[in-house]
């Protein structure tokens, strides 16, 4: 992608939009070319920078985001293009990211509760959110060796076993 500054550029922030979900529980912006629509409550983006070595964006927020619905627009409507001349999505549309802050359940008191996100654009796992998946025994021959370098590590519980 280019990384120069420009308008085409994914270090700009005007190529980027994010919105928080309105009073009446709906997305109403639809696109960067469409532009803030309705209720939906537009957040401020400082800084984008973007690594061309792995291909990611990291954008800085005027201020921290509250308990709510977002949805991040990343403008191939508009904007974004590679070095080569190549523009995000063919410019046809924007590729955007759904995601939810709210508070953590079970994390202690409400002051001390730790923020949680999910992303309603994960990648699919087969596994249905919130509900107990019950697999069938393994065969004996996909056992894990007893002695292996696999570990489980869950920084917030300060489990590694």
């Amino acid at each position: 992608m280019k990384n120069d500054g420009s308008s085409e550029a994914a270090n700009t922030t005007a190529n980027y939009l994010l919105v928080e979900r309105g009073t009446n529980g709906t997305f109403d912006t639809l696109s960067c070319n469409g532009g803030l629509v309705a209720d939906d409550v537009p957040q401020t983006i400082n800084t984008a920078n973007y690594n061309n070595l792995v291909f990611m964006s990291t954008l800085t927020l005027a201020n921290p985001l509250t308990n709510g619905t977002y949805r991040l627009f990343i403008c191939g409507t508009t904007s974004i293009w590679s070095v080569a001349g190549l523009e995000l999505n063919n410019g046809a549309n924007d590729a955007t990211v759904d995601f939810t802050i709210g508070v953590a359940a079970g994390t202690g008191n409400a002051g001390n509760r730790a923020k949680s996100t999910s992303a309603s654009s994960l990648p699919k796992t087969g596994f249905a959110p919130n509900k107990i998946t019950s697999l069938p025994a393994q065969p004996a021959e996909l056992a894990y060796a007893e002695l292996s370098d696999l570990w489980l590590e869950i920084p917030f519980l300060k489990c590694k076993v």
